[in-house]
């Protein structure tokens, strides 16, 4: 039977208790691909892929990543695919939580890369700031319809517009959806700090 792909590794650090602030234990554990039990998970219950990363990570786009996507109908008569599945993109493009998924996320760069010249280290609430649109986040309609939300207080929430998505869906099919909007909200699930996604019209 094929293992599920590790998205995320929780590390917890712990000074020992004797040693005179010396020893020091790191634990590390996988979490669940899905995001149960996770310190963050994505639940995206809409017919939208959805691409999630951390707000101002320094990275390279990989010209590599620009791939198709494949669009879940929200009416199973009506079903339209565009392009080929573009399966799990992560990196540059962020990671991607498929129509109807939930996924694991973790922080690329928990530091915030404060080594950099003139950059200081980032405060809890800037670190869970997050980049959330319906493309990939380095392609042309990613660029144009990117919202911010914080991860660190419950009840933040983001619109996004299916109908910005001009250059993957078309002209016609973006008009179609003028009315239509991606609600994500940040919920706690016991210890795990949710972003939940749904759709409204």
């Amino acid at each position: 039977r094929a293992t599920a792909i590790i998205r995320t590794v929780r590390a917890h650090v712990e000074i020992r208790s004797g040693t005179g602030s010396a020893g020091i234990t790191l634990s590390i554990r996988e979490e669940d691909p899905s995001g149960l039990g996770s310190l963050f998970r994505v639940e995206n219950r809409t017919p939208f892929p959805i691409w999630v990363g951390q707000d101002g990570v320094l990275t390279n786009p990989v010209a590599g990543d620009q791939k198709k996507v494949r669009f879940s109908s929200i009416n199973e008569d009506q079903s339209s695919t565009i392009g080929q599945s573009a399966g799990d993109l992560s990196g540059a493009n962020g990671d991607m939580a498929g129509a109807m998924e939930q996924i694991a996320f973790g922080l690329d760069v928990p530091f915030r890369q404060g080594k950099y010249v003139g950059r200081k280290a980032a405060s809890i609430e800037q670190l869970l700031q997050l980049r959330v649109c319906l493309a990939p986040l380095h392609s042309r309609d990613g660029v144009e319809s990117t919202k911010v939300i914080g991860l660190s207080e419950v009840g933040n929430y983001v619109r996004l517009s299916p109908y910005r998505l001009t250059y993957t869906l078309g002209e016609d099919l973006a008009t179609e959806l003028l009315g239509v909007r991606v609600i994500g909200i940040v919920c706690a699930d016991g210890p795990t700090r949710a972003l939940r996604f749904c759709l409204m019209e």
